[in-house]
């Protein structure tokens, strides 16, 4: 059964009373932050005070990461009407990369707690706790989540109102979009994993080789990259402290960049 299914026989068993008229839809995004968590903010574009009654996104990030998803904490008031995204410690990975679908069902309207939202204002639904890093997270809607019924979802009063996912992957600078060339890594140092952050003219196959000060290549990859904006993560704690040369070598395009482990 549908989680959309299952909603709706939820509310005809209950009785609960469905108004249609002036729902919002609301939008999500997710963002960093510095204390290693992913705080997940939602904005619906109509004012709004009833039964945030289900909702359904999912988590992406590279199979290759160390990092893991380690649960959701609810932020008020949505803990009082039992808005609790859950993804039941199970991901699952495909394509190279790492899946966690978070369910939640409300249980009172938001007015019940003196709550409501307003027009065009994000809200902080809560955050997903992390163990590693939190770069690199994304939420997605794709072909493995539409295969899996996990697509970003949102019913209100038991109505479907799904607006968009805003954002993209997760960095602690506002201007990866405006990468046009070279390759932007962070965080640089490190002493987890880092990010890069590159734009390329073609797809097709790339070469990723990490070169430490004597010369010894001490990492390869190779992975399918798409035309545009590509992230790749790195994986630092396997390595020793020191300054690495990577080498990013694409359908017409090379770059190399220092990159800087440390240690505690």
């Amino acid at each position: 059964m549908t989680v959309r299914a299952f909603f709706s026989m939820l509310l005809c068993g209950s009785g609960v009373g469905i108004a249609n008229a002036q729902l919002p839809t609301v939008d999500i995004s997710m963002v960093p932050l510095q204390d290693g968590r992913l705080e997940v903010r939602m904005r619906p574009d109509l004012a709004f005070d009833g039964l945030f009654a289900s909702l359904v996104f999912t988590v992406q990030w590279q199979a290759s990461s160390s990092s893991i998803v380690d649960g959701f904490t609810t932020a008020p008031p949505y803990d009082d009407v039992g808005m609790y995204p859950s993804f039941s410690n199970t991901t699952y990975e495909d394509g190279g990369y790492t899946y966690a679908v978070f369910t939640a069902f409300g249980f009172s309207p938001l007015s019940a707690v003196g709550a409501s939202w307003v027009a065009d204002q994000e809200f902080v639904l809560g955050h997903v706790d992390l163990i590693g890093s939190n770069l690199g997270f994304q939420l997605i809607n794709d072909d493995w989540t539409a295969a899996n019924n996990a697509d970003y979802y949102v019913s209100l009063n038991g109505e479907g109102r799904t607006g968009v996912i805003y954002g993209g992957v997760t960095t602690l600078t506002p201007e990866i979009n405006s990468i046009t060339s070279g390759v932007r890594v962070l965080p640089n140092p490190t002493e987890q994993e880092s990010l890069f952050t590159f734009m390329l003219p073609n797809a097709g196959s790339l070469s990723m080789e990490v070169i430490d000060a004597a010369g010894k290549l001490v990492v390869q990859r190779t992975v399918p990259v798409s035309a545009g904006l590509n992230t790749l993560v790195l994986d630092a704690r396997s390595l020793a402290a020191g300054t690495y040369q990577v080498r990013i070598m694409a359908p017409d395009y090379k770059s190399t960049s220092p990159w800087v482990i440390t240690r505690p």
